[in-house]
Formats: C-alpha cells, structure tokens, sequence
C-alpha cells in the first residue's frame, strides 16, 4: 500500500467511531421564558452530557408543533396529554384534521395545576375569584381556556362569572400576572417558571381545588384527560402554603412513528439517567416515574421507547 494510501485510511478509521458516536436531534418546545422551553432546555442538557446534541426549536404554543413533529421535521416535541388527544382523534383545536403519524415517548412527569395569586392578595379561596380579573381567550393555546374553564368547574364557578381579560398566549398571562392586569393565573406546581414570577412580584400564594369526585366529574367536562392530584405543604413547593388538590394530567415526550428506534432509546435513557439533575432545576420532575411513562392517552408508543418503560 502506498504511503498516502495508508495515511487516508488510518484517518478515516480515527473518524469512524467518532462519526458513530454522534446523534443529532431536535426537540420543539413552547416559546423562550415558558415553562415548556425551560424543560426543553434541561432535557437538551442531559442529553448533551450523554453525547446526543438535542436542538431546542421553539414555537409559539406547543399546540402548533404537533404537526410539524408529527412530519419529522423535528425529532422530538413536549406536548400535555390533551393537546395529543386532540392531535389524534382531531377534535377542539385539531377539529376534523387528525394528525398522523404521532408516537408517544414517555409520560415525563404530572403537571399540577391549579389558580395561584400574589401572596398579600385577599383571594383565599377559588369561591372568591367570582368578579375577579382572570386570563381568558388565549389565541392559538388551544388549553388554556379549558384548564381555566375546568379549574372554576371544579369549584363550582364559571367563566360568566369572572372578568374576562384577553391574553395571547401562557407567555402574555405571566406578563399580565406581573404587570397586575390580572388577579390570578394558572400555576404549575414546582416549575422553575413559577419559582421566578415568585420572586418577581414579592410572593405567590396557589389556590386548590375541591377534589371531591363531583367536582372532578365537573372538570373533566373541561379537560377530559385530568384528575384531581393531592399535593403536600410539606413538600416545600413555592405558593403551596397548605395541603390542597390540583388538576393533573401528564406531560409527555412524543415523536414521529419514522424517527429511528436507536435515537429515541438514547434520549429517553439520557432523560431517566439525568433525572435528578433535571429535578434540580424543575422540582416537579422529581415526580418522573419510569414504570408508570407508559401511561395510556390512546397514542401509540414509539417501539425504541418500550426497551425503557412501563412493566
């Protein structure tokens, strides 16, 4: 063999296993600031330090990523359990135009919502939101109303009997939230994002909800994907002052049924091997439970997720 020939040879045999190596990916998520793109963020994280360079491509709603995920123009994106629902049966936001082509990865973690307000505010109850300033239409944020809209159901109140304030976006509610345009705005327990409107507006208190099985019946008339959910003062978690219920559905991983088998099994085994540092930023995903990420919304599960969860 000629010597250059050996030369060329010996390099492409060096950059064989690091071509290997490498897994490149995308993940959609919700705009900058929300809570779903600091996820998106900390999920790129872990998996950055398992080698796979996960891409964060930001939308405006998450609710508009779904088709573009679904078509595989990015890898992976972070959806709530209705907005899939939806996506699949194509109804409320996706009303008469399913979207193929959808796989789920993992339940990553329950999202516990609830109304919080300023900590000094005289809202002690969700009784006494009635008159009071709520977010409302929401645009393109096909949930928002609805998580709304079943949160005053569960405590026996309606939209009718609150004031309406128009926001674009969950992005344009935490900006009416500190800005004191509006009383009250949807809270999710643990999240990093309500740590930092915490400490933005100098304290925020969360409001529970009945979780009577009457008043849950009444919610998921709103959102038929949720439950009632005990959360614990004892958890420490900011605004959560007393022991109370919140309205809970899970938040999931999801992919398109094309995206190889051997990429979606490396970033969900980066996600359980990373899930304490993620908790260190998001509490909540303490909560992540691999035996239970299977959980049934009626999507199919992607076959390079199973290797990892459920029984």
């Amino acid at each position: 063999m000629r010597p250059i020939k050996k030369l060329v040879t010996v390099f492409v045999l060096l950059l064989t296993p690091l071509a290997a190596a490498a897994q490149n990916a995308s993940l959609a998520t919700s705009s900058p600031g929300g809570s779903v793109h600091n996820l998106g963020l900390m999920l790129a994280n872990v998996a950055g330090e398992a080698g796979i360079d996960l891409r964060i491509t930001p939308f405006n709603t998450t609710t508009q990523a779904i088709p573009v995920v679904a078509g595989g123009e990015v890898t992976f994106g972070l959806a709530n359990a209705y907005e899939l629902q939806m996506a699949e049966s194509g109804t409320v936001a996706f009303d008469g135009s399913s979207v193929e082509g959808l796989r789920a990865v993992a339940a990553l973690y329950p999202f516990k919502m609830s109304l919080m307000v300023r900590a000094d505010s005289d809202i002690e109850t969700m009784a006494d939101l009635a008159g009071r300033r709520l977010p409302a239409g929401f645009g393109a944020t096909a949930t928002g109303e609805f998580l709304i809209g079943g949160m005053l159901a569960a405590a026996g109140l309606s939209y009718e009997e609150v004031e309406q304030v128009t926001v674009s976006s969950f992005g344009d509610m935490q900006t009416a939230f500190e800005a004191d345009r509006i009383d009250a705005m949807i809270a999710i327990v643990g999240s990093g994002r309500d740590v930092r409107i915490n400490e933005t507006v100098g304290g925020i208190r969360v409001l529970g909800i009945p979780g009577d099985a009457e008043a849950e019946a009444r919610m998921r008339e709103f959102v038929p994907v949720a439950r009632a959910e005990p959360v614990a003062a004892a958890d420490g978690l900011v605004g959560v002052t007393e022991d109370m219920f919140t309205l809970t559905y899970d938040y999931y991983l999801y992919t398109s049924a094309g995206t190889s088998e051997d990429i979606v099994t490396a970033v969900l085994q980066a996600i359980i091997d990373g899930q304490d540092t993620i908790a260190e930023t998001i509490p909540a995903f303490a909560w992540f439970d691999v035996e239970n990420a299977d959980a049934d919304i009626g999507l199919e599960f992607h076959p390079g997720a199973l290797t990892l969860i459920g029984d």
